[in-house]
């Protein structure tokens, strides 16, 4: 195994060059198996963001909590 080290403008520089590399029919298919692959991806079901867009602040004092909707 080999181990690069890029910044990210040259890695996807790099990824776009070998991916038009490829023929029409293999980028195709290229993206048959991302989607296969993004399929299995585990994910929370039931999970939602809030609608809201507040958040909590806690601040620890000498054993006390303080709690305040920002």
């Amino acid at each position: 195994m080999e181990i690069n080290y890029r910044n990210k403008d040259e890695s996807n520089r790099l990824q776009e060059e070998a991916f038009l590399q490829l023929s029409p029919a293999e980028r195709f298919y290229a993206f048959l198996e991302l989607s296969e692959r993004m399929s299995r991806f585990p994910v929370r079901e039931g999970h939602k963001r809030p609608n809201n867009k507040n958040f909590l602040i806690v601040i620890e004092t000498n054993g006390k909590t303080v709690e305040g909707k920002q």
